[in-house]
């Protein structure tokens, strides 16, 4: 799923890689839409695991440089890394939003919803953090 991320990613705006130093030694994402192997996009593909077996000679550099992964306190760990190194640099955001990959089932209710889980096991993680 993270190197869909990835490819959807250069998909769009190929100057992304560019300015990480990355490459893309694949073929252009329009190829494999040509093919008829991923629709709409690579962001939008109903199974996200598969388009990203095709591109799997993205490496995980490209795959951590385009999605955050893992359970709750890796991604909390993630987003502070972040947060913390972009301080360093004089770059602080207002807001982080989190779009969930693959989109949540509909509806999505309950304490197992995203909406429920991610304010407590992951925002409330990072605000305890960055809060020290």
């Amino acid at each position: 799923m993270a190197k869909s991320m990835a490819a959807g990613y250069y998909e769009y705006s190929p100057m992304l890689l560019d300015n990480i130093g990355l490459t893309w030694e694949g073929p252009h994402p329009e190829e494999f839409k040509k093919q008829g192997k991923i629709w709409p996009d690579f962001h939008h593909s109903p199974d996200l695991i598969e388009s990203g077996r095709l591109v799997d000679f993205l490496s995980e550099r490209h795959a951590d440089a385009f999605c955050l992964r893992g359970d709750a306190p890796q991604i909390a760990n993630q987003i502070i890394q972040i947060l913390e190194e972009c301080k360093v640099l004089d770059i602080e955001f207002e807001y982080v939003v989190l779009q969930p990959i693959p989109n949540p089932p509909t509806p999505d209710l309950g304490n197992e919803a995203y909406i429920e889980r991610v304010p407590e096991h992951i925002l409330s993680a990072v605000r305890n953090a960055l809060n020290k």
